[in-house]
């Protein structure tokens, strides 16, 4: 009885097993009670922010109908830009206008924000925009 893996990736990225052009693994061998086999599966995102879900499948004849079966599992991906937000103030008692966000690159290249907004969205209300970067503005590569 032949096993098969395979992964189904979100829209936009791919899946394929290292060596391969595919993104299934098939075991063609009998696979002998409480034995078990795996597959490493290279999954690559778009070069943009995206999620989705990504799919995992097994499928196998059983021995004695010789019919297909199969089981499924599902997890949530996401590819997020590098750029992590590292501190924020809100303001002081002295001064309500001294206020920051501090905002890292965690990747090796240079990010550019040029016209990221800074928006207020509190609940049930219309959001707010605080602030523009400017255009033409970059951060390094593990800079703040």
């Amino acid at each position: 009885m032949s096993v098969r893996l395979s992964i189904s990736p979100p829209a936009g990225w791919t899946a394929v097993v290292p060596g391969a052009t595919l993104a299934s693994k098939t075991f063609r061998e009998p696979v002998a009670p409480g034995a078990s086999v795996s597959a490493t599966f290279k999954i690559a995102s778009p070069a943009g922010t995206a999620a989705g879900v990504l799919s995992g499948k097994v499928e196998w004849k059983a021995s004695v109908t010789g019919r297909t079966q199969s089981e499924t599992t599902t997890a949530r991906v996401r590819n997020v830009l590098p750029v992590k937000i590292n501190e924020v103030r809100f303001g002081t008692s002295g001064n309500a206008t001294n206020q920051f966000i501090e905002l890292y690159n965690a990747s090796d290249n240079a990010v550019d924000l040029s016209n990221w907004v800074l928006v207020h969205t509190q609940s049930q209300w219309t959001p707010v925009r605080l602030a523009t970067v400017a255009a033409g503005t970059k951060l390094a590569r593990g800079a703040y």
